[in-house]
């Protein structure tokens, strides 16, 4: 199964790469199904998904949601998660397109090239919508 999943995995982001290379400037300025965001801030926001997923899992750095709610008490779990998102996509509003999908390109190369190297069945982070438990690999890739 884990082998189909990272085929999955890298077919998934040329999909998207191709498509992203075929807009044009107009395009990734217009409204998504998420209110907040122009197709450039989903972009920016699964750059960040990435560079997250990297340092924490393959350089097991700690989660900046952490740093986040340390800097925001008293939030709840999805209103640190959409604030520590919201701030890493207005960070990065001066990445040209084509930054950014170079960038998507490499982070969903390092992602995937990752997955493959991980023993499926050792644990990693929790998959917080089953609970706080760790999760196997092969889970937390699914999740992805």
């Amino acid at each position: 199964m884990y082998p189909e999943l990272i085929d999955a995995m890298r077919s998934e982001r040329a999909s998207l790469l191709r498509l992203l290379d075929r807009i044009d400037a107009a395009d990734w300025t217009r409204p998504t199904e998420c209110p907040a965001w122009t197709v450039h801030g989903i972009a920016l926001h699964l750059l960040g998904d990435d560079v997250s997923l990297l340092s924490r899992q393959r350089d097991a750095t700690p989660s900046g949601l952490f740093g986040y709610a340390a800097s925001h008490p008293g939030l709840g779990f999805l209103e640190l998660l959409h604030g520590f998102n919201e701030q890493w996509v207005a960070a990065g509003f001066f990445l040209s397109s084509r930054v950014l999908i170079e960038l998507l390109r490499v982070t969903g190369e390092l992602t995937a090239d990752f997955y493959v190297a991980t023993d499926p069945e050792s644990l990693g982070e929790p998959v917080w919508a089953l609970g706080p438990t760790p999760a196997p690999y092969w889970l937390i890739a699914s999740r992805e």
